[in-house]
C-alpha cells in the first residue's frame, strides 16, 4: 500500500469512526448558560426599536377587543352585545414585572436547580363571586375578561435522548420553598398590565403605537 493510499484508508476509517459516535450521541440543544457573559446571552436575540414596533402591532389584532368601562374610554366604538350596547376598548398587551420580583424567582430557582422560566399566555376570569372559595385571587374589576401571564420554574428532564424544560411547581399559593413556583401578573399596580389605562403610552409602553 503506498501513502496516499494509505492516507486516504485512514482518513476514511475516521470518518466513519466519527459518523457512528455522532449517531450515538444524544441530541441535545446548545445551552444557553454557557455563554460567557451577560452581553453574548443577549445580544443575539436584541432586535431593534422598528421591528420591536412592528411585531407588537402584529399583535394588536390577535389581543382582541372586550367590553370595557365607557368612563375610561371615550374614543372606543360601541357594539351591541346581548341587545345592549357595549364599549368596546383592547385587549391587555402588556405586562410588566419588576426586577426585584424575576430577581426573587431566579435565585430561587437557580438553588434548587431548575433551567428556565416558561411564560403561559392567560386571560382572567369573566365573572368573580367573592364567596366563591375557589377564586382563591380575585383581580380588580377593571381587569376581569383581560390577557394575563403566569410564570412557571422549569428543570431539564431527558426522554428519549432530547432535553425537555419540565414544569415544576407546588400547588400551594404559597409556594412552598424549594418545590418552584407558579407567578400571575399581578394586577393590581398600575402599569403592569396594560390596557387599562386606555393608553399604555402614559404609564411608560413606548413600543405601541395604535
Amino acid at each position: 500500500m503506498n501513502i496516499p493510499v494509505a492516507i486516504i484508508t485512514i482518513a476514511m476509517v475516521a470518518m466513519t469512526m466519527t459518523a457512528c459516535q455522532s449517531k450515538q450521541s444524544p441530541s441535545i440543544p446548545e445551552d444557553d448558560h454557557k455563554e460567557s457573559s451577560t452581553a453574548g446571552l443577549l445580544d443575539k436575540d436584541t432586535i431593534s426599536v422598528e421591528f420591536a414596533k412592528i411585531y407588537v402591532k402584529n399583535y394588536a389584532g390577535r389581543a382582541g377587543k372586550i367590553p370595557v368601562d365607557s368612563s375610561g374610554c371615550d374614543a372606543c366604538a360601541t357594539e351591541m352585545i346581548g341587545g345592549r350596547p357595549h364599549k368596546m376598548g383592547s385587549n391587555t398587551r402588556t405586562v410588566w414585572f419588576s426586577a426585584s420580583r424575576l430577581r426573587a424567582l431566579v435565585e430561587q430557582l437557580e438553588a434548587e436547580g431548575g433551567d428556565g422560566i416558561r411564560f403561559y399566555f392567560a386571560a382572567y376570569d369573566s365573572t368573580y363571586n367573592k364567596y366563591d372559595s375557589s377564586h382563591t385571587h380575585i383581580p380588580q374589576k377593571p381587569y376581569w375578561n383581560r390577557n394575563t401571564l403566569i410564570m412557571v420554574t422549569t428543570r431539564d428532564s431527558t426522554r428519549n435522548d432530547t432535553i425537555f424544560h419540565w414544569d415544576y411547581f407546588n400547588n400551594d399559593p404559597r409556594g412552598t420553598v424549594g418545590k418552584g413556583r407558579i407567578i400571575l401578573a399581578s394586577a393590581e399596580n398600575r402599569g403592569e398590565l396594560c390596557p387599562p389605562p386606555a393608553t399604555c403610552k402614559g404609564v411608560g409602553a413606548l413600543l405601541i403605537t395604535q
